[in-house]
């Protein structure tokens, strides 16, 4: 819904670029606008692909029309009748960021395609490229930040589950030689995380789910200390982000519950 959201706002103050189409080509990318709006997506794709086979030249087009891809596409999805979108997406992004790599908007889409593909390294790059391009972008350190809290929880849920230990019980991780070889595989995860974390807070202190993913971090971290007091630092930590998450929350609700 949020990507729907953001197409919908470009589109609103008539694209990306101010390219002049013939009047076949503007018919065919303003009827695919309106169906677009409408949520008929694949008569959209329609739309759009007339209006590049009429000549229209403007390279979000490609764009516009992946994005009607994307919406077909439910995320996560490996049946054949959704990924064919994702696919079709995928190779119009690309095809739009080959003829301009520094539109942050198609970046901001391909990455998301990726993020709801579960395609993570792919998405992270696309993400780092947004930050490239665009510093101030706190969203992309931020899904950086939960694509590292989910190449960290299986891994470590799994290793417990392995040892015995429920996903409730006290860490850190009972064996240290499991503790060690788990931390060797998710501990630069765990770290990229936690500075994407920030990052994304220091852009916008008020990014209460930044804070909600810090502390999901922190307790990772926890489970690979190789002591008590180690694991009771990173757990301090974590509560802090916890009663964080929620005063900001509550600042920004109207200050419900004071």
């Amino acid at each position: 819904m949020l990507f729907r959201m953001i197409l919908l706002a470009v589109l609103a103050v008539g694209g990306l670029t101010a390219q002049e189409p013939s009047d076949g080509a503007k018919a065919a990318l303003d009827e695919g606008v309106k169906l677009f709006k409408a949520a008929e997506y694949a008569a959209a794709v329609e739309a759009f692909r007339r209006a590049r086979a009429q000549g229209h030249s403007s390279v979000d087009v490609l764009a516009y029309e992946g994005y009607a891809e994307m919406m077909q596409f439910v995320p996560g999805s490996k049946e054949p009748e959704h990924t064919v979108h994702a696919d079709a997406a995928e190779r119009l992004f690309l095809a739009a960021l080959n003829q301009d790599a520094e539109s942050v908007f198609t970046t901001k889409a391909l990455a998301a395609l990726y993020f709801n593909r579960k395609k993570f390294d792919e998405a992270k790059k696309m993400h780092r490229r947004v930050i490239e391009l665009n510093p101030e972008e706190s969203e992309s350190y931020y899904t950086i930040g939960v694509i590292c809290w989910t190449e960290s929880y299986v891994p470590r849920l799994e290793a417990r589950a392995n040892l015995g230990m429920k996903p409730d019980d006290p860490g850190p991780i009972q064996d240290p030689t499991v503790r060690a070889t788990l931390a060797a595989k998710i501990r630069p995860s765990i770290d990229e995380g936690l500075k994407a974390l920030e990052e994304a807070i220091a852009i916008n202190p008020d990014y209460a789910d930044a804070m909600a993913y810090l502390n999901l971090l922190y307790r990772e971290r926890a489970d690979l200390a190789v002591d008590q007091t180690g694991y009771e630092q990173d757990l301090a930590a974590a509560d802090f982000w916890v009663e964080q998450t929620l005063t900001t929350k509550r600042r920004l609700a109207g200050g419900a519950g004071y």
